[in-house]
This record gives structure tokens, C-alpha cells and sequence, in this order.
């Protein structure tokens, strides 16, 4: 996937999370913090934005919505 730039300047900078969250080709809802640091796949949206909210806590975060659909690797990273 290509480097993901914000939108637009109404979405803050990398001080709150970004977070996009849209099916893929095969029906899961994923999530997927733009900077890599969190990511996860769902079987419902309900699921995918409750997991995306949730992950800063207090401090929130910014949530796209992507409904053409997203189509990240999923494959476990190297510790």
C-alpha cells in the first residue's frame, strides 16, 4: 500500500491516530492505523469501529471511513 497522506487539514497530525476502516475483497471489515501500529481484521463494521475507537482511549482518535474497500496485508510482522 502506498504512504497514506491526511485528507485534509481539518484531520489533525500524527499527534491523533488515524484510522481507516473498510471491508476487503474478502468480506472482513478491516482496521488500520495508517503509521502500521495497529491493525486487525473483523467480521462485521459494528465490530471494526468499535476496535478502532477504543485504541487511544481518552486521548481519541480519527476514523475514516473507506467504503470502496481496503486491501492491506494482514501478514504478522517480525518482532
Amino acid at each position: 500500500m502506498t504512504p497514506f497522506f491526511r485528507p485534509h487539514r481539518s484531520i489533525p497530525d500524527d499527534s491523533i491516530p488515524l484510522y481507516l476502516v473498510g471491508p476487503n475483497k474478502a468480506g472482513f471489515w478491516i482496521v488500520w492505523e495508517v503509521n502500521g501500529r495497529v491493525r486487525g481484521s473483523f467480521p462485521d463494521e459494528v465490530s471494526a469501529m468499535r476496535f478502532a475507537r477504543t485504541q487511544t482511549g481518552e486521548r481519541g482518535c480519527a476514523v475514516m471511513l473507506v467504503p470502496e474497500g481496503i486491501d492491506v496485508d494482514l501478514v504478522p510482522r517480525a518482532a
